[in-house]
């Protein structure tokens, strides 16, 4: 099995650094492959930093009704699910 994460950046990995721990730990007794993935923090909040935060509201919103996330392709196919709810124009 693998579970891949995706994370801000590096601050919110410190913050988190107990449940890496033991989320590490589960993984090595149960041989589960673990994939972090850390975007680059930003400073300035842009267009598409408000885009990003909404496609990811809207995938965590499915999450939440118990449909399951594993990889990046899940959230790309969660996302093309709600994207005709959304109106990305400018």
């Amino acid at each position: 099995m693998k579970l891949e994460f995706f994370s801000d950046g590096t601050a919110s990995q410190f913050r988190q650094r107990f449940m890496f721990h033991g989320l590490a730990q589960l993984a090595c007794d149960y041989s589960i492959n673990l994939s972090w993935n850390l975007f680059a923090t930003s400073h300035s909040k842009e267009v598409v930093d408000d885009l990003g935060s909404s496609i990811k509201r809207l995938v965590w919103s499915a999450v939440f009704g118990d449909t399951t996330c594993t990889s990046a392709e899940d959230f790309g196919r969660m996302y093309r699910k709600t994207e005709n709810k959304t109106n990305n124009s400018y």
